[in-house]
């Protein structure tokens, strides 16, 4: 069974780099979508999803830290996916996802 913080092998690249400029990955305002040199189209669509989680996530003012314990996620790869320095994995997708559906004081 992988690990919770499995990633997908065929990803290329960081998911910042599909984003035009890179250093508003998880940001909110402009930034645009674009495919990296040795990049393709499906990372790209999932870059921009990660982007928008992350956004989304950054929106609350919290720290994903909690996110990651309850779902076995170490501290430095929810860190590391929401600045876009590595790609979401599936378990951390979900953790995500769910929080971000419950009133932020239940976070």
């Amino acid at each position: 069974m992988p690990s919770p913080n499995h990633v997908d092998g065929r990803r290329r690249g960081r998911p910042r780099e599909y984003l035009d400029p890179p250093h508003r990955f998880g940001r909110a305002g402009e930034a645009r979508l674009r495919i990296p040199a040795g990049g393709d189209r499906v990372s790209a669509g999932l870059a921009w999803f990660q982007h928008r989680l992350a956004a989304a996530w950054a929106a609350r003012g919290r720290s994903g830290a909690a996110v990651g314990r309850e779902y076995g996620v170490s501290r430095q790869v929810v860190s590391r996916t929401l600045r876009g320095e590595r790609w979401l994995c599936a378990t951390l997708t979900a953790a995500l996802v769910l929080a971000l559906e419950r009133p932020p004081e239940a976070s």
